[in-house]
């Protein structure tokens, strides 16, 4: 069941329909400077994230686990991005790799990219449905991850046919995580996105980072709607907190020792640097890394490129508001 849903979810997503209508993103208007005192060869994009150092403040999304030739194929190709280019990588849901002892495709994702920051994952609900510190560990130590990300689905889940709808009591069993587990947790949201009220808890509860994930992507509403037997979900396709007023107000809260990442429709370099001017600490990209992905290697190599070049661009152009 789990790993046809999977596939599913892959096919849906690379539907156009699948996106939100309004790209928050273009709303965002960076103060341009004429005369800026630099020197492009000399602008700098590395940042450091989990001890490690990245050659742009990116993570590759999760996406879906490896679970058939498809996906193995996608996240060996993406792996092998984060390690040769410096980027994070967070892992699709370990959920399958746990209900199906499939940790040796973990294991090999790790064996591809040994340096690379890897980051653990699974849905923050599965602590209500039997997971414990038990499955947090398998999950961290199988892919030998720097961190391990609950994502907050609670609309997804509500709309999906025979979804785990049961939320309570969740932050409780977070913060235990975050005691017992010896690498970070970070929560993400899906494209919905982590509200300041509850950003603001989080961070009290010690999660090391919020990625905001809010709407301006790959609509998750619109896809378990496509799902559905009856039109009953379509009414909740709107909803969601716009990614980028998310970010600033995220970013205004967060406590000095924690990260804010913003995600949700980031497609381009100068998406990037917006994020990062309205306060975000790195960015989490999915979609443009799996249609990518999905044609080959040389595909990816070439989105990165594209990326790294429009960043360094709209840093060179920024009028830096630190100066």
């Amino acid at each position: 069941m789990i790993k046809k849903r999977k596939i599913s979810h892959l096919n849906l997503a690379t539907d156009p329909d699948s996106q939100n209508e309004i790209n928050y993103w273009d709303q965002i208007n960076l103060p341009y400077s004429a005369l800026p005192e630099k020197n492009f060869e000399s602008v700098s994009t590395s940042v450091t994230f989990l001890n490690k150092e990245l050659s742009l403040p990116v993570i590759i999304g999760a996406i879906t686990f490896p679970v058939n030739g498809k996906s193995r194929r996608l996240n060996r190709n993406l792996v092998r991005l984060a390690e040769e280019k410096s980027l994070a990588f967070n892992i699709g849901s370990q959920r399958i790799m746990i209900e199906r002892d499939l940790d040796q495709e973990a294991e090999e994702l790790r064996r591809l990219a040994p340096k690379a920051c890897l980051m653990a994952n699974f849905g923050a609900v599965q602590l209500n449905y039997g997971w414990g510190i038990d499955q947090a560990r398998r999950c961290v130590e199988t892919l030998e991850a720097d961190a391990l990300v609950l994502h907050l689905n609670l609309l997804q889940e509500l709309i999906q046919p025979r979804g785990d709808i049961d939320f309570s009591g969740l932050a409780e069993k977070i913060s235990r995580l975050v005691k017992k587990l010896p690498v970070p947790v970070i929560v993400k949201e899906v494209g919905f996105g982590i509200d300041p009220q509850t950003a603001k808890k989080l961070y009290s509860l010690g999660v090391y980072a919020i990625d905001v994930a809010g709407q301006s992507g790959t609509n998750w509403a619109k896809i378990e709607a496509s799902r559905r037997r009856d039109n009953w979900a379509d009414p909740f396709k709107s909803i969601g907190w716009p990614a980028p007023e998310l970010t600033q107000e995220v970013a205004r809260l967060k406590p000095k020792d924690k990260l804010v990442i913003a995600s949700g429709g980031i497609r381009t370099g100068l998406d990037i640097a917006r994020a990062i001017y309205l306060g975000a600490d790195l960015v989490s990209i999915s979609q443009p890394f799996f249609l990518a992905g999905l044609k080959g290697y040389s595909y990816l190599l070439k989105l990165y490129r594209r990326l790294a070049w429009q960043y360094k661009v709209s840093l060179m152009i920024l009028n830096d508001k630190s100066s």
